[in-house]
């Protein structure tokens, strides 16, 4: 005995049928799965080496006050670069390295592959702890930190101090004893 079979277009419709159901179930999970597997890639991938030069004499703290609390000012200029040819990084929080910063970035700094970002400007961070010696010099690493969160040292550099009270000497690195 056979079994009849209806015409060949009634299982077209059907398995278009379940195919669109199945698709209707599946999207969502794609769309999950994905986002999943993005961040976990990006949660994997090797994290930059970002190149921080900051410019000669530029290196300026002082200290300020917010309510009787001691705040601690910081300003450079740098240029920025990193060796990734794919991504893109964009600062959105930078700070010396023992202290926590008061306030975010305004002004995120964006530093393309391949690319020289060059600061126009001081970039001025204000800080708590004070980790620097009122009237002195203070030489430490600047902590930046990336849109993922990464954090990135800088090397060793000598800020100057601009506060009143005490006077001291210029950085080591200076050929003047004159802030820009």
């Amino acid at each position: 005995m056979s079994i009849p079979h209806g015409p060949s277009s009634f299982w077209k419709n059907v398995g278009s049928a379940l195919s669109k159901v199945a698709e209707t179930f599946t999207k969502p999970l794609a769309a999950v799965s994905s986002a999943i597997t993005e961040r976990l890639a990006l949660r994997f991938r090797r994290k930059p080496k970002l190149h921080v030069h900051f410019h000669p004499t530029t290196g300026l703290w002082c200290l300020a006050s917010q309510g009787g609390k001691k705040i601690m000012q910081v300003g450079f200029v740098a240029d920025f670069t990193h060796d990734d040819p794919t991504q893109t990084i964009i600062l959105v929080d930078a700070f010396p390295d023992g202290t926590r910063s008061e306030l975010r970035l305004f002004d995120y700094i964006t530093i393309p592959p391949e690319e020289l970002v060059r600061l126009r400007h001081h970039l001025w961070r204000m800080v708590t702890p004070v980790v620097g010696e009122e009237g002195k010099n203070w030489k430490g690493r600047i902590v930046l930190v990336d849109q993922w969160k990464r954090k990135y040292k800088s090397k060793e550099f000598e800020f100057m101090w601009v506060g009143g009270k005490g006077t001291a000497a210029p950085p080591a690195s200076s050929p003047s004893s004159t802030p820009p």
